[in-house]
């Protein structure tokens, strides 16, 4: 007998189109759309909210970056500003170069830009 609630792997095989209708997965995306996380394995910040830029400029249309074994496109390359939390507070930090691509899920923070600027 097969048991849905101990299988959680159904849930991701959902349909985009009825994936929005299940609350946990929805409410899980709009928590991902807004967070930064630090990642180990891209080359690039991406921000996918253009009203976070401080400075903004549009790129052309083969601006792209690639993503697994797809590509998206980018839309414009500026500066956003953030906030960590550190062991003595908060700590805005300037992010520059950073990549506009609005149908990202999630927004990411490049660990090896910080590793090269001495940040930890």
């Amino acid at each position: 007998m097969h048991n849905k609630s101990k299988d959680k792997s159904t849930d991701l095989a959902l349909p985009a189109s009825y994936a929005a209708l299940d609350t946990p997965l929805y409410g899980f995306h709009l928590a991902l759309q807004h967070s930064y996380i630090l990642d180990s394995g891209t080359t690039q910040h991406v921000c996918n909210d253009r009203t976070r830029f401080l400075s903004f400029q549009l790129v052309n249309n083969d601006s792209i970056l690639i993503t697994g074994s797809s590509t998206v496109a980018i839309k414009g390359i500026g500066s956003i500003q953030i906030t960590v939390q550190c062991d003595i507070g908060q700590r805005k930090l300037t992010l520059d170069n950073v990549a506009y691509i609005p149908s990202f899920t999630t927004n990411l923070v490049c660990y090896n830009k910080f590793h090269d600027k001495g940040v930890f």
